[in-house]
C-alpha cells in the first residue's frame, strides 16, 4: 500500500483557513493560526503557495526556503490528527488504557514518545512513561516496520532499564548522573538514529494504521 491517494490535487484557502482536496476527492480543512508562520503571514504571503514536486507537502516560499517535504506536509499533518484521536479517546476514558483497542494503546504509545522526543529527548520519555507504555509504542514501531526506530529506541531503552535495577538510583537524574561515558555514548547514537529516521513515522505510521476519519 502506498500514500497516492493523499497527494494534494487543489488548495484553496481564505483569512482562517486551508482546505485541500486530495486525490482521493477528500477534502482536508486545517485552520491557518495552527501553524505559526502561516498565522503571522499577511494574505498576500500566503497566497504565493507552491505544492511539493511529490504532491504530498506545499511550500510558501515567501515565509521560509523551500523544502522536499513542504512547510507543511499533508502525511505528516494526518498522523498527528490520528494520533490526536486516540489520545482524545483515551481521555473521553478517563485514562483507561486497558479500554483501548491494542493498535490505539500504540498509537498512544507512539504519540507520547513523538512528544517527549521532540522535547526534550529519551530520559524524559522513560522518566515520564511505564514499561507498559514503552512496550506499546515499541510494539508499534514493529508493526509499522520501522525497523530502525524499533531498534533505536529499545536500544535506549535498554541502557536505562538496566541502570534503574539499581536500587539506589531514585530518580531519573540519579540515572543519568550514573551513566558511564559508553551508556551516554550508546544513548546520544541512538538518539541520533530516531531523530534522523522520525520523518518515516508519518507514513509507515499512515500506512499501517490509516487514515481513518481526516
Amino acid at each position: 500500500m502506498d500514500l497516492t491517494h493523499l497527494r494534494i490535487r487543489r488548495l484553496e484557502l481564505d483569512d482562517t483557513r486551508l482546505l485541500f482536496t486530495l486525490a482521493n476527492s477528500i477534502r482536508i480543512d486545517e485552520p491557518i493560526q495552527a501553524h505559526r508562520l502561516l498565522f503571522k503571514a499577511s494574505p498576500q504571503q500566503r497566497a504565493q503557495w507552491q505544492i511539493t514536486e511529490d504532491g504530498f507537502g506545499v511550500n510558501w516560499p515567501a515565509l521560509a526556503p523551500p523544502t522536499p517535504e513542504g512547510l507543511l506536509n499533508m502525511p505528516a499533518l494526518l498522523w498527528r490528527r490520528r494520533s490526536a484521536r486516540a489520545l482524545a479517546k483515551l481521555t473521553n476514558l478517563r485514562g483507561r488504557l486497558d479500554a483501548l483497542s491494542p493498535g490505539e494503546r500504540e498509537l498512544v504509545a507512539l504519540a507520547r514518545l513523538d512528544a517527549d522526543m521532540s522535547e526534550s529527548g529519551y530520559a524524559r520519555y522513560f522518566d515520564r512513561w511505564d514499561a507498559a507504555t514503552r512496550d506499546d509504542a515499541v510494539r508499534g514501531l514493529a508493526a509499522m516496520g520501522a525497523a530502525q526506530l524499533r531498534q533505536a529506541v529499545e536500544g535506549m531503552g535498554a541502557v536505562f532499564e538496566r541502570l534503574e535495577e539499581d536500587p539506589n538510583l531514585l530518580s531519573i537524574e540519579d540515572i543519568l548522573d550514573a551513566m558511564h561515558e559508553t551508556d551516554c555514548q550508546r544513548v546520544d547514537g541512538w538518539e541520533e538514529v530516531y531523530y534522523r529516521r522520525s520523518d518515516e513515522l508519518a507514513r509507515l505510521g499512515l500506512i499501517h494504521y490509516g487514515v481513518d476519519k481526516a
